[in-house]
Order: structure tokens, then C-alpha cells, then sequence
């Protein structure tokens, strides 16, 4: 990685030069033979501590035994390489990555560093920082050629809307690295489209380029059309989807950057009131949504309650498409059996055991205040494992289709004047089946209304630019209160307005209230364990969202 290196400061050199020494180094006779079987056995001991190193690598948890490389795909025009690595963990299990190494000048993102007998060097690198390798992969998918290699090969695919959006791109077109994902590597060719590739790979249809073609080819403009994907293809067994190719949008970022900048604003007016937020006629945001809208309070909002009724609008519209009798059995909605209701009760069970049994081992190591709060959950672990019960016991007149899966504010980008549905490869902790599953609709609308209960609280946190005394904070939690019920309020007004009268929705209220506070506990079940096992001081938010649940 190469650092700064400041006038009259040597620190950032010294830092470059530990990270350097500490690439491992790999003896070759030839440059042009560099992954000979010698060279792939020592990259499979390096394997390990590189994967640790990597953003998009999902399983640093998990105690590695064995790695092995199952294809090896070259890559002629950029004299780089996709190697096909497998990971198999002591607790069993495997997982397939895909791995881009190419051999030059590049010192960023270094796997190792490559040395000849005459003391020459070259670093093999990921392959990704590499424009060649980069059109590389693009020319794949718009020649809808092959890649072969020993043991697999990459094929590329377009569909139609790909010579209408991006036509025939210039040689010459600029490609960019995004560094935004965390679990995948996207390229941005242009400005007019976007390969976003999956490290991670499971055989069958990945979600995203499945749903993401299906909206393309259905009309739906609010979400980026779906141009062409890569396919790995290993000499046995299934083909796994390794890319998306997308139209790329310009935007002002995701719809959850554009919410924190907003609550900025919100809160410091809230401080500038110095007095409580305007007392509401109705607690519950499914409630408030069926009354006429709140006045008093509503200026310290802008204009973004324009903007949250607007998504709701576009979540409602995107239920809609997904909802065609006519689609095939891989997208046609299915009637809610007791079958599929015990499926789902099984499953919010099941995240509530893994949910109570990692909070009541790590209460000891919370802080005071957030203790307390998870000692109130856990002395309500009964009823709330009651709340699910009526998934047994009920009908529920509405169908079941396919859906986002993992729908919050950051898999939404804002244009300035609309929104964006991305991302619709499903919760990543689930397995590929479960996530391709077709389910209500309403997991999607508690998802982001989660998503509005997290926002006041991580600007409170420090993710938006707002400063307070620590004597602020109770009166700016009741404002937090009010910003979520008020703007989750308004996001399903403009949910029901467009949704009204379609079948995946329930008709009544009462079954809309009960399925929205159901999958609001689960989602916020499934928080805790996230937050105990990535941000341990963000747990309160999870469990304030539950406490408030069982109110």
C-alpha cells in the first residue's frame, strides 16, 4: 500500500515500509511461468492471512484448515489471472472465492512479491487494480465470449438493454475501482455502466442479476437496468454467477448518507427549540399512518417527508412488478399455506435463539445503561417469543413473491430528486435458497422502517455532523422518537397509497399491523446479534427498537 509521505514526517514511510516487509516473498526461474505448480502451492499457503486482509472476504470468523485452488483462468489481454479458491474450515463447511491475481509494477494490494534468481522482482497483485484486466472483464460480457482456463471457465452474457444503454464503449473509456462495497468489487466503466462481482460465489442463480433482469425486462426504471453478468462455470458441477453488469446512475450517494445529512440539520434545530417534541396522537407509525398527517413539528423536517413518502411509493411500485401471475414458477406469487407460515415462524424462532443465547453470554461485558436495557428484553424473552405465535394459528390473505431481502437505506441510492433500488442479492447470512425464496412483502416494509429507527440514533453516535453535552442526550432521544414515528408514518403512507388494492398486500389492518410488528421483532432479533458481534455499544438501538415493540 503506498502512504503519503509529508515533509518533515517520517512516519508514514516507516508504516509503508513494515507493511511491504511483511509481503511475503516467492522464488520463480520465469516471469511467464510464474503459476506453475510450485508458485500455486506456496499462494495456497498464503492464502489465509491474505483472505483476512480483504474487505470483501465474509468469514474472518471462522478458523480456516484448508485451502485449495480448484481452477486456474487466465486472462491473455491483461496477463492476469481468476483463480477459483476453495475454503474448507474446521468447524467443516466451505465457502468458493474468487481470487484476481496479475504480475507487475503494482505495489497496492499486494498478495506477494515474485523474485528470479538474478534478484529481480515483480508483485503479484490483485488483479482488479489493473485497468487492462478491468476491460478485460467488460470486453467478456460484451463480446459474450469465454474466459477458459483448466478446470472452469468465465462466460459472459449481455441482455437486450445493453446495447440501448451502453452501446459499443470506447477502447479508450476510463475505468475506475469503487471502494465502497465490503463484500463484493465493483468497476465503473465510463460513467455508463457498472460490473459489480461477487467474491463470494454459491452455484445456482444469484438474486441480484435474477430479480435485477426481471425488473429490467418488466419496466421498472427505479431500479439500475441489469446489462450482462459472468458466469463461472467449473468443469463439474454448477455454474455460479460470479458478475452484474449494470447501467450506472449518477447519484448523490445512498439514501442512508442522505438521511444522516438530513437529521443533522434536524437535531441541531431540535437543540436550538430548546423544549420537547410535539406530543403525537398515536404511538404506533402503522397507526399515525392512517391519520391525517401531524402539523405541529412538521417544518423541522424540509423537505425530506417529501422524500421518505416518495420511497415508500417506489417500494410499493417495485411489489408491484414482482407481482406477475404470468412470470413462471421462479417469480409467479404463491398463496401463504400453513406450510410457508410454519416455515416462517421456524425461521424467527430460530434467530431468536441465536439472538437471546449470544446476549445473555455477553450482558457482562456491556456497558451500564445498555445492560440494563438488555436486561429488560431478556426478562421478556417469553412474550416476546409470543409475538410470533399467530403465524400458527392465522390466515393471512396475501401472497407470497419474491422480494429485496435486505431492504434498508443504503441499498437505496438518491438521485436529488428520486430513488434508486439496488443490491437485491438478499441477506448475506443466508444461504442461496432462502434468500431466492418467495416471502411477504412486508419483510421488506419492516426493513425499512428498522432502517428509520437506526438512523437518529447512529447520527446521535457520531455518524452525522452534530455536536451535544452528554446532559442533551435524554431530550434528543425523544426527538430521535419522534423523527422515527413521524418520517416511518409518512414512508408507509406513501407504501399504502400505491399499494392499496394489490394481493400482496393483507386487506385489513389488523393483519398489516400484525405482520409489520412481526418482522419489525425479528429484524431487530437478528440486529443484536449483529451489533454483539460487530459494534457491542450499538446493541442498545436493536433493543430499544424491541422495548418499544412490547410497549
Amino acid at each position: 500500500m503506498t502512504f503519503p509521505e509529508p515533509e518533515n514526517d517520517t512516519a508514514p514511510a516507516k508504516e509503508r515500509n513494515a507493511a511491504l516487509s511483511s509481503i511475503p516473498v516467492i522464488p520463480v526461474e520465469r516471469w511467464e511461468l510464474f503459476l506453475d505448480d510450485n508458485l500455486l502451492s506456496r499462494i495456497v499457503q498464503e492464502l489465509p492471512s491474505f483472505l483476512m486482509s480483504r474487505r470483501w472476504y465474509r468469514d474472518k470468523t471462522r478458523a480456516i484448515r484448508e485451502v485449495g485452488i480448484d481452477a486456474v483462468i487466465s486472462m491473455p489481454l491483461s496477463e492476469a489471472y481468476i483463480l477459483g479458491a476453495r475454503i474448507e474450515y474446521e468447524e467443516g463447511g466451505r465457502q468458493f472465492y474468487l481470487i484476481s491475481l496479475a504480475l507487475g509494477d503494482v505495489e497496492e494490494d499486494s498478495f506477494a512479491r515474485v523474485r528470479r534468481s538474478d534478484g529481480s522482482e515483480k508483485w503479484l497483485y490483485d488483479a482488479f487494480r489493473s485497468d487492462a484486466f478491468r476491460k478485460e472483464l467488460f470486453a467478456t460480457i460484451q463480446g459474450g465470449t469465454s474466459l477458459r482456463g483448466n478446470n472452469a471457465e468465465l462466460a459472459g452474457s449481455q441482455t437486450r438493454a445493453f446495447r440501448t444503454t451502453v452501446g459499443r464503449l470506447s477502447e479508450n473509456a476510463p475505468t475506475r475501482l469503487m471502494n465502497v462495497e465490503q463484500t463484493n468489487t465493483s468497476v465503473v466503466y465510463g460513467d455508463r455502466c457498472i460490473l459489480k462481482v461477487f467474491r463470494k460465489l454459491e452455484e445456482g442463480i444469484n438474486p441480484d442479476v435474477e430479480i435485477g433482469a426481471f425488473l429490467t425486462e418488466h419496466g421498472f426504471r427505479n431500479t439500475p437496468a441489469v446489462l450482462g453478468w459472468l458466469e463461472y462455470i467449473p468443469a463439474e458441477g454448477r455454474p455460479m454467477q460470479a458478475a452484474i453488469l449494470q447501467e450506472f446512475i449518477p447519484n448523490k450517494g445512498d439514501a442512508w448518507k442522505y438521511t444522516l445529512d438530513s437529521l443533522g440539520g434536524f437535531f441541531q434545530m431540535a437543540q436550538q427549540k430548546r423544549e420537547a417534541p410535539p406530543i403525537l396522537k398515536a404511538a404506533h407509525p402503522l397507526e399515525m399512518a392512517y391519520l391525517e398527517r401531524e402539523t405541529p413539528g412538521i417544518e423541522i423536517f424540509g423537505d425530506y417527508l417529501a422524500s421518505v413518502r416518495l420511497l415508500g411509493e417506489r417500494t410499493a411500485q417495485m411489489h408491484a412488478v414482482l407481482t406477475d401471475v404470468n412470470a413462471g414458477p421462479e417469480f409467479a406469487p404463491e398463496r401463504v399455506t400453513s406450510e410457508s407460515r410454519k416455515e416462517m415462524y421456524d425461521a424467527m424462532e430460530f434467530q431468536a435463539d441465536i439472538s437471546f443465547d449470544l446476549l445473555h453470554r455477553q450482558r457482562a461485558n456491556l456497558a451500564t445503561g445498555v445492560a440494563e436495557d438488555a436486561d429488560r428484553v431478556l426478562a421478556q424473552e417469553r412474550q416476546i417469543r409470543e409475538r410470533f405465535r399467530p403465524l400458527l394459528d392465522r390466515d393471512i390473505q396475501a401472497l407470497r413473491i419474491r422480494h429485496h431481502g435486505d431492504f434498508h437505506l443504503g441499498q437505496v441510492l438518491y438521485t436529488g430528486t428520486d430513488f434508486m433500488i439496488i443490491d437485491f442479492e438478499g441477506e448475506p447470512a443466508l444461504p442461496l435458497a432462502a434468500r431466492r425464496s418467495k416471502q411477504m412483502a412486508m419483510r421488506d416494509v419492516a426493513g425499512m422502517v428498522r432502517s428509520f429507527q437506526y438512523a437518529p440514533y447512529a447520527a446521535l453516535l457520531g455518524q452525522a455532523s452534530l455536536e451535544y453535552a452528554e446532559d442533551e442526550m435524554p431530550a434528543l432521544e425523544k426527538w430521535a422518537a419522534f423523527w422515527t414515528a413521524v418520517v416511518s408514518a409518512e414512508y408507509l403512507r406513501g407504501y399504502w397509497g400505491a399499494a392499496e388494492g394489490h394481493s400482496f398486500v393483507p386487506p385489513t389492518r389488523d393483519e398489516r399491523w400484525l405482520l409489520l410488528d412481526i418482522f419489525l421483532l425479528q429484524k431487530a432479533l437478528y440486529e443484536i446479534g449483529y451489533e454483539l458481534n460487530n459494534r457491542p455499544a450499538w446493541v442498545r438501538i436493536p433493543l430499544r427498537g424491541i422495548l418499544g415493540l412490547m410497549t
